[in-house]
């Protein structure tokens, strides 16, 4: 009996170990999910366990495994993860350390020690990167300056995908992708700076050798063949960061394409055919780093309150209702205003104002307030200044990176919002869609195994054969010029208006 062939896509994000199994057409024929443990010894600090993550992934995949049984066969497998935790491990393999998650905030001190030594602009000009906490670098020198003894013992540190990767086939590679991740790769050269590295005492050789995606580790191990159910025919080939992977499920294949990832945050991504490292973006907070697809680079924007804002405004309006019938109400009174919410804008910055400001003392703004204005005229507002945000994002890719946008596709929960959807299109004024996609980030690592042994022969290979269906968002053509005419004269000009009166009530109220 023949067997259709499948690839197997494998998505470890922070909450969830998801996989699936995708035709070559891209069609999910089966999927699993898993939820990850996140240990948190002392306020601000946040673990997982290695060896959780990794019995975890392989029940998940064998679970995907058994649902396609005898019907297909998978070819081969390949691995996204969540970007900046890193697993250190011994000469034998052995995790010698929990792996400190991305969010994880006990490296505030080092990446200070960064800004104070070498400032942002530096460290942007050879990584792309803005200094965060966040990065993999911080998370070696936290452990290398308070756990000497272990620090000793780490023979190489991994990202999540690397390491399952090793689990799966015992080959070590240090994907390009994630490396990006460090805050240690030289963006130009696609290689380890030495003089970053040296800063901090750390060997290149525990970072290991930076390879790219789509490239094939060799054979499933008969070990791991046997914890995850697949045939030990099946090829590992290296996968990459979850952004980017879902990019790659979701079609954005080429430059002037945006992914437009909506949930409780936003992230917009660009591909770029190469980096743009010019000092005036440092301060941005836009983040570059290499693609998982080959000599193509990606920059991350985006909202760090989208969805959240509607929750927030949500509880504040409608504590009593249910969220799913408060979302829908919220969208109901803010399509009953009329486009420009009777002269109110809201700015979304609940949290830190996002690209292109990278302010993290920024709050959040309501503008505009009369005697008449209504219920209506807030919902809409927040819908407008939601999609103002994006935008702004948007135009600063275009005036840093010297890009232009030629279609936006999003993907999410909150695209179920037909009111935002339709401002987000008026207000970007280039073809907005809606993808139905189900989960992107394993589909887009699917595809990269199958482009890793010969299935796809090139993105445009994938474009033509992988089917990505999308919906059109059409708003009234008049509300482009409306929304362009309020953002030029009013909405860009908030933040600056307001930015040092923020400064001086944090400074009040000591937050």
């Amino acid at each position: 009996m023949s067997h259709d062939p499948c690839l197997i896509g494998v998505d470890v994000g922070t909450t969830n170990v998801k996989v699936g199994a995708f035709t070559l057409q891209g069609k999910a024929i089966a999927t699993a999910s898993l939820e990850l443990h996140t240990e948190r010894p002392r306020p601000g600090w946040a673990n997982y366990d290695p060896s959780e993550i990794w019995k975890r992934t392989a029940r998940t995949i064998a679970t995907v495994s058994r649902q396609i049984g005898c019907r297909f066969e998978p070819l081969a497998i390949a691995v996204s993860s969540m970007a900046e935790t890193g697993i250190a491990i011994d000469p034998r393999g052995r995790p010698v350390y929990e792996a400190i998650a991305w969010f994880d905030s006990r490296t505030a001190q080092q990446a200070e020690w960064w800004k104070r030594s070498f400032g942002s602009e530096f460290i942007f000009s050879r990584t792309g990167l803005p200094i965060q906490p966040i990065f993999g670098i911080n998370k070696l020198s936290w452990i290398k300056e308070n756990e000497p003894q272990i620090f000793s013992q780490i023979d190489r540190w991994l990202s999540v995908s690397d390491y399952i990767n090793f689990c799966l086939c015992g080959v070590q590679a240090a994907e390009l992708s994630l490396a990006s991740r460090v805050m240690a790769l030289d963006l130009k050269k696609r290689a380890w700076s030495e003089e970053i590295l040296a800063a901090v005492g750390i060997q290149p050789q525990m970072l290991g050798q930076p390879v790219p995606s789509g490239e094939v580790l060799g054979s499933i191990s008969s070990t791991a063949a046997g914890l995850t159910e697949l045939p030990t025919s099946v090829q590992v080939v290296t996968g990459g960061h979850d952004h980017p992977c879902a990019a790659v499920g979701s079609g954005i294949l080429k430059p002037g394409w945006v992914l437009d990832s909506l949930g409780t945050s936003e992230s917009l991504l660009m591909v770029l055919e190469s980096p743009m490292l010019e000092a005036g973006a440092a301060h941005s907070g836009f983040a570059q780093g290499c693609h998982v697809l080959r000599d193509k680079f990606v920059c991350f924007g985006g909202l760090v309150t989208m969805g959240a804002a509607i929750d927030w405004v949500r509880k504040i309006l409608f504590p009593e209702m249910g969220r799913a019938a408060a979302y829908q109400h919220l969208e109901q009174l803010g399509s009953a205003s009329r486009p420009g919410s009777g002269g109110i804008y809201f700015v979304p910055s609940l949290r830190a104002a996002s690209p292109p400001h990278n302010d993290p003392q920024s709050c959040g703004v309501f503008i505009g307030l009369r005697t008449d204005s209504s219920l209506e005229d807030l919902a809409r507002a927040v819908h407008e200044g939601l999609a103002f945000a994006s935008y702004d994002c948007l135009e600063a890719f275009r005036s840093h990176f010297d890009v232009g946008i030629e279609r936006v596709r999003a993907v999410g929960g909150p695209t179920r919002n037909r009111l935002l959807m339709k401002v987000k299109a008026a207000v970007a004024n280039v073809p907005f869609t809606v993808l139905e996609v189900e989960e992107a980030a394993c589909r887009g690592a699917s595809i990269l195994a199958g482009l890793g042994i010969g299935v796809y022969q090139s993105t445009e290979d994938v474009a033509r054969t992988v089917e990505f269906r999308e919906t059109l968002v059409d708003p009234p053509p008049e509300w482009s010029e409306i929304y362009k005419q309020r953002y030029d004269l009013v909405y860009r000009r908030i933040y600056p208006s307001v930015r040092d009166l923020h400064q001086r009530i944090l400074e009040i109220e000591k937050i």
